[in-house]
């Protein structure tokens, strides 16, 4: 009985290791872009009055061809305030995306944003963000 038990566990597992091994796994960077230069400087943390904010998608396990990738961003609140739907193109097992939003402080709400990716309707990365309040007028 226990030989049947520890055989089906194996099992199990190898077929688990499997489907990772086969799943996309993503790397999620945050940077800002200078407006004038469009330099990206990599971010911990960003501002509700920043405009240029982007979350940088890489990837070097995907099966070449297309791909739909989908990208919900939720702000300090929990509501949606973004969602799109592109399709990317690995080539020799890799791509990337940048990803930019500008956040609306009059609707927007400040606090931990969550950036979720799919990947052909399968979980990609989800990765975190936190918002501080806008800057008041006249502070440098």
């Amino acid at each position: 009985m226990r030989i049947g038990i520890v055989s089906t566990i194996a099992a199990i597992a190898l077929l688990v290791a499997d489907a990772l091994a086969d799943a996309p796994f993503a790397t999620a960077t945050f940077v800002k872009l200078d407006p004038k230069t469009t330099k990206a400087s990599p971010i911990a943390s960003a501002r509700i009055d920043d405009q240029h904010v982007c979350l940088v998608l890489r990837d070097v396990s995907t099966v070449d061809g297309d791909h739909s990738l989908s990208l919900v961003i939720y702000d300090g609140a929990g509501r949606e305030a973004y969602r799109s739907v592109s399709t990317i193109t690995a080539k020799e097992k890799k791509w990337g995306r940048t990803i930019c939003y500008g956040y609306n402080s009059e609707h927007d709400t400040a606090g931990t944003w969550w950036y979720v990716a799919e990947l052909d309707d399968q979980p990609l990365v989800s990765k975190e963000l936190v918002v501080a309040r806008a800057q008041p007028s006249g502070v440098g």
